[in-house]
């Protein structure tokens, strides 16, 4: 599992309950920033915004965290929005009811959605990571929305030496590789040769990250539907063991 804490764990203990061997070896750690007086000054004003948009367990888990302490209720008349299942879930724990494709769990899937195409002039706050993807605003934007973006985390890059990484692999005898995102597959390749990585299997959450990693050496790419400890779960069912 190269998913960061404490997904990665997670997500090998789903995989033993269903009798399956898995370890975990993040490719990315979560770092919250410090909320900032812009930050909080986001916070205060949510009323104001038309609709919210989250991206991300980790954007769910720190920014909403953080801006529960100024809404104890939420305030009437936003329309909230998830990518993926586990986003929404971590926002329905706040009692928030959010809007989320069943198309996919990615930008381009949210981005489908009736709610988001006619929204000229409605303010629209997007929390996520800072760097990553700018589709969402940029899509948004094209379509009149103005966006606010509010970013409540970092991704940080663990520091592994390559040979031990390549030994933990050669040692627990891995075959299969879970990435859940191109920038999780794209920083384990830093710490493995060509050679090895012709030898193994990549799971990745999305037909996107399956073609950004489609030039690489990988011995095959199987496709999840989703995120999910579910979704990968299922992926290996049917493509590793074949049940």
């Amino acid at each position: 599992m190269t998913r960061p804490e404490p997904q990665a764990s997670q997500l090998v203990q789903s995989l033993a309950l269903a009798g399956l061997r898995a370890l975990a070896l993040p490719m990315i750690a979560i770092q919250p920033l410090p909320e900032s007086a812009p930050l909080r000054a986001i916070w205060q004003n949510l009323a104001q915004f038309d609709k919210v948009i989250v991206t991300s367990t980790a954007a769910a888990q720190i920014g909403l965290y953080q801006a529960e302490q100024y809404w104890p209720q939420w305030p009437a008349g936003l329309m909230w929005f998830a990518i993926g299942q586990a986003t929404a879930s971590v926002m329905q724990q706040l009692s928030i009811d959010s809007a989320l494709s069943d198309q996919g769990v990615d930008s381009e899937a949210l981005l489908v959605l009736p709610s988001l195409q006619a929204i000229q002039q409605q303010r629209v706050l997007l929390i996520k990571g800072k760097g990553g993807r700018s589709l969402i605003q940029q899509t948004l934007e094209s379509r009149g929305a103005d966006v606010t973006v509010c970013c409540v985390y970092e991704r940080i890059e663990p520091a592994y030496h390559a040979q031990d990484v390549e030994q933990l692999i050669k040692d627990q005898g891995v075959t299969t590789i879970i990435a859940t995102s191109g920038e999780i597959a794209s920083n384990l390749l830093e710490y493995i040769d060509g050679t090895m990585a012709a030898n193994l299997q990549l799971i990745v959450p999305s037909e996107r990250v399956a073609l950004l990693q489609q030039n690489q050496q990988w011995a095959d790419i199987f496709v999840a539907e989703g995120a999910s400890d579910q979704a990968i779960l299922k992926c290996i069912q049917r493509y590793i063991l074949k049940t």
